[in-house]
């Protein structure tokens, strides 16, 4: 043999074993870009309480406890979720002797 045709040998054993390679690195790649649209997502998701959060200061500025109708507002629908609630008001129960003014977003004033 050779020394030209020695080194066609071993030119072959290493496109054979990069070759090998190529389903696994498939695999990785596909898992990789499955974590970067994960991170993505994330990421928008961070950005959307960020933006959320640097504007309640200017949210609580505009915030008044009265509609225009005279109905209630809820402070947690127009602070943390950009939203005029209208099923906010006393409900005619009470709890620890205080009148109960509940919202479909969770949060309960007693007053």
């Amino acid at each position: 043999m050779s020394v030209e045709q020695a080194l066609v040998g071993e030119a072959q054993k290493f496109a054979a074993e990069l070759t090998k390679r190529v389903p696994g690195l498939w695999d990785e790649l596909a898992r990789l870009e499955k974590q970067k649209a994960e991170i993505e997502s994330k990421g928008a998701e961070i950005e959307t309480k960020l933006a959320n959060a640097q504007s309640a200061s200017s949210r609580y500025q505009a915030y008044e406890g009265r509609r225009g109708d005279g109905s209630f507002r809820c402070p947690k629908c127009w602070i943390c979720d950009h939203v005029d609630s209208t099923a906010f008001g006393p409900t005619g129960s009470r709890e620890s002797g205080r009148e109960v003014y509940p919202c479909r977003c969770g949060f309960r004033f007693l007053y």
